[in-house]
């Protein structure tokens, strides 16, 4: 049984929820969790290695020195946004590791000071009477896009200007010829993608 709030600007919203056999599936997002938070450590060091391996040429005065004026940038950008990946996938590991805590342990931040009540976040179920597996998935979900899948796109951008200072390519070239390998590789992971029949 669900709630579903009236079409706004785009879709209707689901407010709550209510299914049989919580328990269970609330252990499987459970699991789902602990897999992507060890996907987040290893991740987190590799970046870490990545990181050691770009501050080593900063740090370096005659690395520096040897490197075109216009590969230091390309460097300098790969570190930021290897040091921003970093700190996001340590994020993802401590968020994924709050929504791990027992759910008699759930707590909420202070009440607002005001009397009026806290408006209610609009991507998430309302609970009671929502059981814990759809707060769980929502969270892990969340979680997922806007810490996991930032982090990522950081890691491909520092690998990116990595490889544009190491290779010593014009920026112009390699610029085209990165889009039009951007482009086809998400056009064949969109191929590719698992179809489950629930668009149906």
């Amino acid at each position: 049984m669900v709630c579903i709030e009236g079409p706004g600007r785009r879709r209707g919203r689901l407010c709550w929820a209510i299914s049989y056999d919580d328990k269970a599936v609330a252990e499987e997002v459970r699991e789902k969790i602990r897999r992507k938070m060890d996907t987040a450590k290893l991740l987190s060091g590799a970046v870490a290695f990545g990181l050691t391996a770009t501050f080593g040429v900063l740090l370096d005065d005659s690395k520096l020195q040897n490197m075109a004026s216009g590969r230091v940038w390309a460097v300098r950008a790969a570190s930021l946004a290897l040091l921003l990946a970093g700190l996001l996938y340590f994020a993802t590991m401590y968020a994924y590791d709050s929504l791990l805590m027992p759910q008699r342990f759930w707590g909420e931040g202070r009440p607002p000071r005001s009397s009026r009540p806290a408006r209610r976040r609009t991507w998430l179920v309302a609970r009671p009477p929502s059981s814990a597996a759809w707060v769980l998935y929502q969270n892990m979900m969340r979680i997922w896009r806007n810490l996991f899948t930032t982090a990522s796109v950081l890691v491909a951008f520092g690998i990116s200007a990595l490889g544009y200072a190491a290779l010593q390519v014009d920026l112009l070239p390699a610029l085209i010829y990165g889009v039009v390998l951007v482009t086809l590789t998400l056009a064949w992971i969109w191929w590719s993608r698992p179809l489950l029949g629930s668009e149906d």
